[in-house]
């Protein structure tokens, strides 16, 4: 074990403040935690243990009227043997007296065993081999390992999953995937527009980063979120007034968005959501900024990027086109007129090259935009694109659909440049050329030919800011004579209209990915500060530029623009029988290849997406709760005290970030209250490997009043078959006013267990659970 000190405190206030002082943790018993740092199960092992043990006055029992009151380091074994806790509940008496065995029994305390950490494998293995998503990780190996003594209802987000931590927006895919599968396809798109303001742009054009790192490609193939997603934007746009609204109290403020590319049109989103009015200005004749002028049709169709502006017309969000900043309106006009006013502008402005005949190039952004207005005429011939990131290869096959034979080439290596891959395979395969480490360095008219000049390029050391570095390589200098050259080798922000303070503002943040304060009203996101992006990671950009906005500027608002992880439990999802279909439901249209114009994929409708959904692991954590107080308290309606707040057992149980109970970072349990019960049957059913020490398979406290053999009132807490101990809601609703028969028994025996599918190995949990509720009913009845 790790050197480490212990803090012997003597009051629960020192206690709280040194907890809050970090790289600590709180031991009472230490039946538990002690035996994990011997191992070094942890990720980050504590410098210092909180002694509880040291604090008088925890260690209680005691009544008052009618409510027990437990202090937090009270021993199990103290509550097993209480004449107060056996004289009205016995049921948690039950359940101490068959926690583990009698020596830590002596030494664990009530609030240690609610707060035990899961005896999932995995989680304890020695030297933290696993680091799962209980510790952080973002793998549930139990999911397609060993899941024996694991949950069969489900699994809860303790972190987020993989996909989740994989997207710019932070987009809780699991909990979407898992309305999905309930049908609710109506849910499933709100919990998608919490962080992503256009879903049916990004089911489109995003590279899907979250597919890449997706747990269920160690199965067989990754979950087609790409496709799902764009399902559910779908439906958005074909229902804008049922989706798109404003609930939010009108905030009274005025808000300015410059630019309606995709963090332009993000941030007046989530602006209007949280109550402010909102106008978007736009320098071109339509709204759409990059996703109508700078990406490719066949990427996202005009017809598309026009329902969705339409949508944010529903919600009131105003736009006015023609207006270019430093001609038709100023930084300043829109910072006086305005509360906030939020710079989106992108980056059009090509980089230079300082190469002789420069000025023979077309910018390949312009020749993108100029396509989507329809002024751009048919090219033929060889023409070479200069560039290989994500605009030189839409130009590119933009080109190569329009007749041309185009040829990318690149000064950096193909491993050195930042491209979506879905994007280049489609290039490659369409019969794109591409000639990595090469630089052209002149361009001279041969009447209507150009004749480029290339010198080849070799690797070399990253600079001083770890970037990519290469030179020339000497004596490999070549021509070759084009129709037309494009050249799309990075764009920048044009600031030419900003005043002095504000580009001093602006060059201190230019570079980084989060939006900025450039004055007390005057803020800047997406590409405009960053460079160049993806559509979503500018989305995530103007998200959280209205959220900066938002919280120095609309105190009234009640929004929470950035919705707290749910902690969910999910129907866990089946490895085997699911048929993968991502080929399937990303397939090609049949006009692909043939016109620059045209989408490329069709979409998936319900039927697919809900057996698409149905693919989705979840990859919350599976292990089951392992206390056996907890079940027991859960069915005595227990209140737990501490040093901050009063919560239910059912509130308690809701897990926290890394770990599975609701207590806060410096929060402690300090007292348990119960209220007498008026069931006149109470026991404690526990399945176990072995007849002491282990921990449950399965659990069962049930606390029933039953009058002349009819069911008055009926509480029963499963433990061991859920990540938390769960109430049989349905299973106790069905019991009220029922006459006690077998039939009875076994029907609410199913209730209790409906909806469960067992993992691989562990199907045998819910016989065992059915087993129990059966034997309770039918035991309330003697």
């Amino acid at each position: 074990m790790k050197p480490l000190t212990v803090n012997n405190v003597t009051s629960i206030d020192e206690a709280a403040t040194a907890l809050s002082q970090g790289n600590t943790k709180v031991v009472a018993g230490g039946t538990d935690l002690i035996s994990g740092l011997k191992k070094n199960i942890y990720r980050d092992s504590p410098a210092t243990l909180i002694n509880l043990k040291t604090v008088e006055g925890l260690n209680t029992i005691t009544m008052d009227g009618d409510i027990l009151k437990i202090g937090a380091t009270t021993t199990v074994e103290e509550i097993a043997n209480s004449p107060l806790v056996k004289d009205g509940f016995n049921v948690l008496a039950q359940a101490a007296a068959q926690t583990a065995s009698p020596l830590l029994r002596y030494s664990g305390t009530i609030a240690g065993n609610i707060c035990q950490d899961v005896r999932c494998w995995y989680f304890r293995a020695e030297d933290n081999y696993f680091d799962c998503i209980m510790k952080g990780g973002d793998t549930c190996y139990a999911l397609r390992g060993d899941n024996r003594n694991h949950s069969v209802m489900g699994s809860i987000n303790v972190n987020p999953s993989a996909c989740s931590s994989g997207c710019p927006t932070g987009v809780n895919v699991a909990y979407y995937m898992a309305k999905i599968r309930e049908d609710n396809f109506d849910e499933a798109a709100e919990i998608l527009l919490q962080t992503n303001a256009m879903p049916a742009i990004t089911g489109r054009a995003c590279p899907h980063t979250c597919q890449d790192v997706c747990s269920r490609k160690a199965h067989d193939e990754e979950i087609g979120i790409r496709s799902v997603e764009r399902m559910l934007g779908d439906r958005v746009l074909d229902n804008p007034q049922q989706f798109m609204t404003v609930t939010a109290a009108d905030t009274g403020k005025h808000m300015a968005v410059v630019g309606s590319g995709p963090a332009g049109l993000a941030a007046a989103y989530y602006l209007r959501k949280a109550g402010n009015q909102v106008t978007v200005y736009e320098q071109f004749e339509k709204p759409g900024g990059l996703l109508r002028y700078g990406l490719p049709d066949y990427r996202i169709p005009a017809d598309v990027i026009d329902k969705q502006i339409h949508a944010y017309e529903v919600m009131g969000i105003n736009f006015k086109c023609n207006m270019t900043l430093g001609s038709d309106i100023s930084v300043e006009d829109l910072s006086r007129d305005h509360d906030a006013v939020f710079l989106g502008t992108g980056a059009w402005k090509e980089r230079m090259m300082r190469i002789e005949g420069e000025d023979e190039c077309v910018s390949g952004i312009q020749f993108l935009k100029e396509l989507s207005e329809g002024k751009q005429k048919r090219i033929a011939g060889r023409v070479l694109v200069i560039g290989g990131g994500n605009v030189g290869v839409d130009v590119a096959t933009t080109l190569k659909r329009m007749g041309a034979e185009p040829l990318v080439v690149d000064r950096l290596a193909r491993d050195q440049i930042a491209v979506i891959e879905h994007e280049l395979h489609t290039a490659i395969d369409e019969g794109v050329e591409f000639d990595y480490l090469t630089m052209p360095v002149g361009i001279t008219r041969k009447g209507d030919k150009l004749e480029v000049r290339f010198v080849k390029m070799q690797r070399a050391d990253s600079d001083s800011s770890g970037r990519p570095n290469v030179t020339p390589i000497e004596g490999s200098e070549f021509t070759m004579e084009v129709t037309a050259v494009m050249k799309s080798i990075g764009e920048i922000a044009d600031i030419a209209m900003l005043n002095d303070e504000l580009t001093q503002a602006y060059n201190h943040h230019q570079g980084t990915q989060a939006p900025a304060a450039l004055n007390n009203n005057v803020y800047a996101g997406g590409d405009f500060i960053s460079g160049p992006t993806t559509v979503v990671t500018a989305l995530g950009a103007g998200r959280r530029g209205a959220e900066l906005i938002v919280k120095q500027h609309c105190k009234s608002s009640t929004v929470e623009l950035t919705p707290a992880e749910p902690i969910k439990i999910f129907e866990p999802s089946i490895l085997e029988g699911t048929k993968p279909m991502l080929k399937e439901a990303e397939r090609t249209l049949e006009q692909k290849r043939a016109e620059p114009m045209g989408e490329d994929f069709a979409g998936l409708n319900q039927t697919q997406a809900k057996e698409e959904a149905s693919r989705c692991m979840s990859c919350g954590c599976i292990s089951a709760s392992p206390s056996d107080l907890a079940p027991a308290l859960l069915t005595l309606n227990a209140t737990i005290i501490t040093t901050e707040r009063t919560l239910t057992a059912a509130e308690f149980a809701q897990p926290g970030k890394g770990k599975n109970n609701s207590l806060r970072d410096g929060e402690l349990i300090t007292e348990i209250h119960i209220t007498k019960p008026e069931a006149n049957s109470q026991q404690y059913q526990k399945f176990r490997a072995r007849g002491s020490i282990d921990f449950p398979v399965v659990s069962l406290a049930s606390a029933i009043d039953v009058e002349n053999g009819v069911v008055k009132s009926a509480q029963l807490g499963l433990g061991a078959v859920a990540p938390l101990p769960l109430r049989a809601e349905k299973a106790e609703a069905f019991l009220l006013g029922k006459e006690i028969t077998e039939t009875v028994a076994l029907e609410a025996a199913e209730l209790a267990m409906a909806g469960a599918r067992p993992s691989r190995y562990n199907a045998h949990k819910v016989q065992i659970a059915k087993a129990f509720v059966k034997q309770a009913i039918l035991d309330a009845n003697n």
